[in-house]
């Protein structure tokens, strides 16, 4: 166990899977092309966790705790970075302002989300992985017969950020 640096298809590599990390290690080489910080501890990403990594193109932080992601977490990634997994962690809302500037495709599912205006606006301002969207399902939501749908059942049928407001204008 621990991290140690590798190279996959000529690509620099840098693994910390099964690590017990619980934080984003501050010594990963800035040549890094592939960050592996999948089945870890980490529970929350700082503002600037990866600004010292811009040549980065994959960062898996799947199978984590994460349950917070500060404004521009992933800022100086936005220029190469094309793969972002954070799939089955614990996130249940993130802001947009997370992801700014992010053109990577990013995995979202498996995570107890609520749905709501601002899950809403994620995922329209978020470039998914291909059928990953199915994969967000509503752990918790302002209205009791969403939980536990897909999200993108939910939002067939209704626009959670004018039913919101709706709500709260009375």
């Amino acid at each position: 166990k621990g991290c140690y640096p590798s190279e996959v298809e000529g690509l620099k590599t840098f693994r910390c899977s099964n690590a017990r990390l619980t934080e984003v290690p501050r010594d990963i080489l800035n040549t890094t092309k592939k960050l592996y910080l999948d089945s870890d501890r980490i529970p929350f990403l700082p503002r600037d966790a990866f600004w010292d990594l811009p040549l980065l193109l994959e960062l898996d932080l799947s199978h984590n705790a994460i349950v917070g992601i500060e404004s521009r977490a992933f800022q100086g990634l936005a220029e190469h970075l094309h793969s972002l997994d954070l799939s089955s962690n614990r996130l249940v809302s993130i802001s947009k302002d997370a992801f700014s500037n992010l053109k990577a495709k990013v995995n979202l599912s498996n995570n107890p989300w609520l749905c709501d205006c601002q899950l809403q606006e994620l995922i329209r301002t978020v470039d998914l992985v291909v059928g990953s969207l199915g994969g967000i399902i509503c752990d918790s939501s302002t209205q009791e017969e969403h939980m536990g749908k897909a999200f993108l059942q939910v939002i067939a049928d209704m626009d959670l950020s004018n039913m919101y407001k709706k709500t709260t204008d009375i």
